[in-house]
């Protein structure tokens, strides 16, 4: 079984059973909008650092549905880099575990090793973070301009690292 499909399965077989899951669905709710809570929140805070570019770049860093696995299946970080891309913000993708399996609109935005490269992004979302990517923590700040987003999904950063650094950080 999957996590996020297990409550539907307990839910339907509450029902048969003349139990009613609210709370379960409720939960499952709240986790099925965190990607678009995050985007509107990656784009506000980008906004809000009164940069002069009307689109924010953006390095989303993981996209499978978990770290150091290369399943997509159920992944909310693409979920989450459509709705960046909705939002008109320029995305760049990076996770050596999904090359050439990433649906057609994220996959064109697929690089090569951000950490290798000397490019800055207003934002990097670490969103599935990787042991590859934890072993990048001080190359994961740099990556970011100066006074930009580190957004942190799972709070694996150290905050008062990133931040000493000039940074924003961000996490759920």
């Amino acid at each position: 079984h999957c996590i996020p499909v297990d409550p539907y399965y307990l839910t339907y077989a509450s029902s048969k059973l003349g139990y009613e899951a609210s709370v379960v669905l409720a939960g499952r709710n709240v986790n099925e909008k965190v990607a678009e809570f995050t985007a509107d929140k990656v784009l506000s805070l980008i906004s809000s650092g009164a940069t002069d570019e009307t689109n924010g770049s953006v390095l989303l860093l993981g996209v499978t549905f978990k770290p150091n696995v290369s399943d997509l299946r159920n992944s909310k970080a693409i979920t989450l880099a459509g709705l960046l891309l909705k939002r008109n913000l320029t995305l760049d993708v990076y996770d050596p575990l999904a090359i050439n399996r990433l649906p057609e609109d994220i996959g064109h935005r697929v690089i090569e090793d951000p950490f290798i490269s000397s490019k800055t992004y207003d934002a990097v979302v670490l969103a599935v973070p990787h042991d590859m990517f934890l072993d990048q923590k001080t190359h994961i700040v740099e990556l970011v301009a100066p006074g930009g987003l580190v957004v942190d999904l799972s709070s694996t950063l150290d905050q008062s690292a990133v931040e000493s650094l000039g940074k924003i950080y961000w996490s759920l």
